[in-house]
């Protein structure tokens, strides 16, 4: 009876044992990131839904995501709508005012280590990268 006992015991300490060292390797592992960036004119009408689009891949994948807006002549709400997104909790940046070289938009003093999808969105084409 004593080694049966010794035994059960023996199992739940291995098994606590395993969790610990799953957590261990997998805390210091930083997630991969996806980087959405677009470049948006007048799209008032659509933004919404395409953050919200981006978000939802989000929880369903378990990935981080982060979208930057960069504003292209925008005469409408487009960038508000944005805003509200960044204020509720998402990680939306907005690069405001016309911007001649993209990637000096979209590159960070650090080295990104995710994968950075570049949408015009005046373009139905490019429409094809999001998860709509």
């Amino acid at each position: 009876m004593i080694p049966i006992l010794l035994g059960i015991i023996g199992c739940y300490a291995l098994a606590a044992a395993a969790v610990h060292l799953a957590y261990v390797f997998t805390r210091k592992r930083r997630r991969a990131e996806r980087h959405y960036v677009l470049l948006a004119r007048n799209e008032q009408h659509m933004m919404e839904w395409y953050i919200r689009s981006i978000r939802r891949l989000s929880h369903r994948t378990g990935e981080e995501v982060k979208v930057t807006v960069i504003n292209q002549g925008s005469e409408d709400d487009t960038l508000q709508i944005a805003g509200r997104f960044a204020r509720s909790g998402m990680k939306v940046d907005i690069a405001a005012g016309l911007q001649p070289d993209v990637t000096s938009a979209v590159s960070d003093d650090e080295p990104y280590e995710g994968e950075q999808v570049l949408v015009d969105l005046g373009k139905p084409a490019e429409l094809l990268k999001l998860p709509l």
